[in-house]
């Protein structure tokens, strides 16, 4: 479920069946198959559908560039189901609120996640963070009848605030 790596026969998870046309500024594909302006044709089914109706998810972890809650919606019978731990990018202001309301529509409790872009652990060795201002916005979400804590400071419960969004926005 993390970023995709579309090759022969192209895969991108959603909630019905069809074949999705993506553009390089929708979903980053691979740089090897698509490059700005180029179209590809993906085709994606419900992880409802890719999933045995005995499978026991724990943890859902989502990053498909700003198609979260298309995924979410396939798997609807499956979060249903298990009430799995969920981790998703939620970067995409005109986004946001539907799928924090989604979230909370099937039972969820979130937190943000904004961790920065740069380790400096990092496996190349790169000690200077060329983009010191660059983060990643994810949020955990919870079922509300979990008992894992969330950080009170980092909830959210406001469905319109976005850590990327001035706080007099929203």
């Amino acid at each position: 479920m993390d970023v995709i790596e579309a090759t022969p026969p192209f895969k991108l998870v959603w909630a019905r069946h069809g074949v999705f046309l993506a553009s390089w500024e929708d979903v980053y594909i691979s740089r090897s198959l698509l490059s700005y302006g180029e179209y590809a044709k993906l085709e994606w089914d419900a992880l409802d559908d890719l999933l045995p109706a005995d499978a026991n998810v724990g943890l859902l972890k989502v990053d498909v560039e700003g198609f979260e809650q298309r995924v979410l919606q396939g798997a609807k019978a499956t979060i249903e189901r298990c009430r799995p731990v969920i981790y998703l990018e939620n970067d995409r202001l005109d986004r946001s609120q539907a799928l924090i309301e989604w979230l909370w529509a099937a039972g969820y409790r979130m937190a943000w996640h904004v961790p920065p872009m740069f380790n400096p652990d990092n496996f190349a060795g790169q000690s200077q963070d060329l983009y010191p201002r660059v983060a990643s916005f994810n949020m955990l979400a919870v079922p509300t009848e979990s008992k894992i804590e969330l950080p009170g400071h980092l909830l959210v419960n406001n469905a319109k605030h976005h850590p990327l969004r001035p706080a007099s926005a929203g």
